[in-house]
């Protein structure tokens, strides 16, 4: 008779947070297109996801940590910035995005959605893993896996909602669920809960 616990890291909200930024302004982003995001640490996940949306002109698609390799393989359309070590300068795209994208297959628990929401940028994601359990209806949607005109449907929504009614709604959920200093306690506890057990 087992009970699992299952505690989150957490992501550090002095860094992530609602940024004023000129990222769009960096990038040559019209002022009339919408900015969605990816954030990419190996690989391309959601390749065939963000060349699809990038089809739509009202669209821009910025991608992030995009290795030189798949940079020649992806359509022009789509800004991609090479890895940055700088978390601010992260926050800072998160802070300029319109929505955050991830259309993962096998994250356990993203910290990339954390980290957007803790910028007050709301996330589309699939059903997949533990990323379902990041956002809640105020802060994004949720897609069955693999389901691109859903995701597409998913993202206009948000879009068409506005950035602006999930902004507080995001910031809040991670303030409540997601500060790292507050986790770390809850390791602590969970350790000494253990100790007294034994």
């Amino acid at each position: 008779n087992h009970k699992i616990i299952v505690i989150n890291n957490g992501i550090d909200l002095s860094i992530f947070k609602p940024l004023k930024t000129n990222i769009r302004q960096k990038l040559n982003i019209a002022s009339n297109k919408k900015m969605i995001l990816g954030v990419v640490s190996s690989g391309f996940k959601g390749k065939k996801e963000f060349i699809e949306l990038s089809l739509n002109s009202q669209y821009q698609i910025v991608i992030v940590g995009l290795k030189s390799e798949w940079i020649d393989r992806i359509p022009s359309n789509i800004i991609c910035i090479p890895h940055t070590n700088s978390q601010f300068e992260l926050a800072e795209y998160y802070s300029a995005a319109d929505v955050f994208l991830n259309p993962t297959n096998d994250d356990t628990f993203p910290t990339v959605n954390l980290e957007s929401l803790a910028c007050g940028t709301p996330v589309v994601t699939y059903k997949s893993g533990g990323s379902p359990e990041t956002i809640d209806v105020n802060t994004g949607i949720v897609v069955e896996r693999g389901d691109i005109e859903n995701l597409k449907i998913a993202v206009e929504k948000v879009l068409s909602q506005g950035k602006d009614s999930y902004s507080e709604h995001c910031r809040r959920r991670a303030e409540i669920h997601y500060n790292k200093d507050e986790r770390f306690n809850d390791y602590i506890n969970l350790y000494e809960t253990l100790l007294r057990t034994r």
